[in-house]
């Protein structure tokens, strides 16, 4: 298979783009993370399904997902993310059933793979609760009621891996003045803001044409808030290297 060094003989981005969406490149994948905060306010949360500041484990740790409505009890969520070691990993597990198998220290994506009896999509809010080995429990994703997966602009560079973001957009569900913030923190480090982007209630794109690149182990989020409360959504597109 070509590697990323025969990017060069693509003819054009889409060529290229179309190349790594069909696995050409045995070391090249796309990942494009999407997210959507109902409540923002005058401070920074995270674009995610929660509306507050996301938190990480300190550890890694078990899932079990319950759910806010008895119909979607026996539906099978799938559950993407990274294990103890930072490597890729995802488990499905049951609604009101046992806690997973599979040790998760990061979840960035959780999806309806099978909904309950009867059901379409997810009826209820779907929580997955992490559960470390000293019993810290903290949530790590919800799917709100209907929308069938997360909506979460918060993604782990994978060990072993290097990842580059080529773009960032973010919207506003009403006009109101807006700062959204990339922030990231480098493992065993510190959260650093890597991007910060203003808005009076237009949409704001921004894409880099040398793209930021972050490594392993690396937390990235988007943070935003509001003059007054509206929705806000966050988009960022990143081509993820294996090393």
């Amino acid at each position: 298979m070509p590697s990323i060094r025969d990017l060069r003989h693509a003819n054009n981005d889409i060529a290229r783009n179309i190349g790594i969406a069909r696995g050409d490149w045995e070391d090249l994948s796309h990942i494009n993370k999407f997210g959507f905060s109902s409540s923002v306010g005058a401070t920074f949360q995270t674009v995610w399904d929660g509306n507050n500041l996301y938190t990480y484990p300190a550890t890694a740790g078990t899932i079990q997902i319950t759910s806010g409505s008895g119909d979607d009890t026996g539906a099978v969520i799938t559950v993407k993310g990274l294990d103890q070691d930072y490597n890729q990993t995802e488990e499905n597990i049951t609604v009101g059933g046992a806690r997973g198998n599979k040790t998760f220290i990061r979840v960035f994506r959780a999806f309806v793979k099978t909904p309950g009896s009867g059901q379409t999509t997810n009826v209820g809010i779907i929580t997955l609760s992490h559960t470390q080995a000293d019993s810290t429990v903290t949530t790590i994703a919800k799917i709100l009621a209907g929308n069938g997966q997360t909506l979460m602009a918060v993604y782990t560079v994978p060990a072993g891996h290097r990842a580059y973001i080529l773009k960032f957009q973010g919207s506003l569900e009403k006009v109101k003045d807006t700062i959204f913030q990339g922030i990231a923190r480098p493992f065993g480090g510190a959260f650093r803001v890597q991007g910060i982007y203003g808005s009076s209630g237009t949409p704001v794109t921004c894409e880099y044409p040398v793209p930021l690149a972050f490594p392993e182990k690396t937390d990235f989020e988007v943070r935003v808030k509001a003059g007054a409360t509206t929705g806000a959504s966050a988009i960022f597109d990143i081509i993820l290297e294996k090393l």
